[in-house]
This record gives C-alpha cells, structure tokens and sequence, in this order.
C-alpha cells in the first residue's frame, strides 16, 4: 500500500495523493524499526530509476515528489528521527562490537562449515541454531545469511531469481509499485529477509498475483 500510494504521488502530484501516501508513511515509521525507515527513504529516492521510463525528461518530472519528501524529513528531522539517532548513537558508544556483527560471523562459519550445510542448510532448530540464541545471535536476524543458514542456498537463489525476474526479465511488465516494494525489501534484506514466516508468504503471493495481472492485460489489474 505504501509503495501503491507512492506511485500515485510520481503520476499526479496532488494533495490527496501526499494525504494517502502520508498515511501509509506514518503506519511504517510507527514501527520504529529503523531498517524499515531508512528502506523507504531509499525507496522514494530510487524510484525514479524504477518507473521503467526510457527518456530523461520523462524522469525528470518524478524529481518534484521526491525533492518536495526530502525537503519535509529536513526540516522534520529532529522530530521524527532525534530519539532513534540518539538511540543509535548511545547503542554505538555503549558496545564494542555490534552483536550482529559476531552473528553473521558464527553463521557464516556454520554454514562453510559442511558441504551440505552450505545447500541444505540447518534448520532453524537445529543445535548450532540453539547454541548461537544463547550469547543473543539469532539467525532471524541477520537476513539473507541466516535464511541461508535455515534453509540452504536455494532460499537465496530463489530470492535472486525473484529480482532478476522483476527488475530486467519483466521490467515493462511488472507495475511500479511492485518494482518499488521488492527494491525496499532488497535494501533491508542483509538484516530483514524478505521472506520468513507464513504471513510474509501470503504477501508476496499477493504481489505475484497482481504481475500476472498486469502480464496478462487483466481488467483486475490496477492502473
């Protein structure tokens, strides 16, 4: 819905559009997950390069939006970021080493550790899974390494597999707000796979629902 509402600011910059983008801008800086603040930026920034236009001057309209989103975190920035940034900084000063950094090195290491580790993986049960949770190094955690250590290498191939699809095979296919949600999920997918849980599933089962909307020319398909 975020990115839906996003691309409805890039095609017509309005009031109610910034209104229902706002909306949806909000319900995700309620999270307070930082990664997911920053993949949105990010998202917004990049979506110039994401609309599927050829020619520069047809970018060059999607500048407005974006410099307009801009202007308003700058001159909001204390309010709506202050209290993490000091969170982040204070976390920075008060640890040596950040625990992740120690994760994705025990998982990794778990996973070069056996051939068939490295294809099958180990299970998110499994004993080396157990003992990591104990020193606070969960897989969950560290994105595309730890669902590689879960579930092998084909959970990451098939990822891959997914962007190389949307973003070059069916890139005049696929609708901008797919393109916008899977390059926010890439931005966050070295912590926050994009994929883990049954709910996450059925999302992205609804995404490649709305391609093969689009694909087949479906009057379903939202324009």
């Amino acid at each position: 819905a975020l990115c839906y509402t996003w691309q409805k600011v890039l095609k017509k910059v309005s009031i109610k559009n910034f209104i229902f983008f706002g909306a949806m801008a909000a319900s995700m800086y309620l999270l307070l997950t930082r990664q997911y603040m920053i993949a949105t930026i990010g998202m917004c920034v990049f979506s110039v390069f994401l609309t599927g236009k050829t020619k520069v001057t047809s970018k060059i309209k999607y500048l407005i939006p974006i410099a307009l989103l801009l202007f308003v975190l700058y001159m909001f920035q204390d309010a709506l970021f202050g209290d993490l940034l000091e969170q982040t900084q204070n976390q920075t000063e008060n640890s040596d080493t950040d625990i992740r950094t120690y994760a994705f090195a025990y998982y990794w290491s778990e996973i070069v550790a056996h051939p068939l580790t490295m294809i099958f993986g180990a299970g998110a049960e499994s004993g080396a899974a157990a003992y990591g949770s104990q020193f606070h190094m969960f897989w969950i955690d560290i994105g595309l390494v730890g669902q590689w250590f879960v579930w092998g290498v084909g959970a990451i191939l098939s990822y891959i597999y997914i962007l190389v699809q949307i973003f070059f095979r069916k890139k005049l296919e696929v609708p901008g707000y797919v393109r916008f949600f899977a390059f926010l999920t890439l931005i966050t997918s070295m912590l926050i796979y994009p994929y883990r849980n049954p709910l996450e599933f059925m999302v992205w089962a609804c995404a490649f629902y709305l391609i093969d909307l689009h694909t087949n020319h479906s009057p379903l398909a939202l324009k």
